[in-house]
């Protein structure tokens, strides 16, 4: 945890399960704070204790993670594959994963239309695919 007029670190927070994270992405309404880990693990880290209160399986190596507030979905984007993650009442549910490119590792939700972006290479053009965000 960060104070920002301060500019300081105030506090530190575990991640386990989920180790090595790489993705952040925030639900401002809820007040999670979402972490995938190298390992395959997303977490939900509640910002108001710092206490991981939700997890589940995604794929590994995720570098990046997009949150989608209106469908409450948390899509983490990794080699070969992009999971699908809901966020419930109940915690955090795995949808599956799509298939995507090796190199396809970004990802972002268009708030006004919804779709799904990643972003991937074949080592000489870079592209940008959309997908549907039912």
């Amino acid at each position: 945890m960060i104070d920002t007029k301060a500019n300081a670190v105030i506090a530190l927070w575990p991640t386990a399960p989920a180790t090595a994270p790489h993705g952040l992405a925030f639900d401002l309404a809820r007040g999670w704070i979402f972490s995938s880990g190298d390992n395959g693990k997303l977490v939900a880290v509640d910002s108001k204790t710092g206490k991981v209160v939700a997890e589940t399986d995604i794929v590994k190596k995720v570098d990046q993670i997009a949150f989608d507030e209106s469908s409450h979905r948390i899509y983490c984007a990794g080699t070969d594959w992009m999971s699908v993650v809901e966020e419930s009442s109940d915690g955090l549910r795995s949808l599956g994963a799509i298939s995507t490119a090796s190199s396809a590792k970004n990802v972002a939700v268009d708030p006004a239309t919804r779709s799904v972006w990643t972003t991937y290479t074949d080592g000489k053009n870079a592209y940008a695919r959309s997908w549907t965000n039912p």
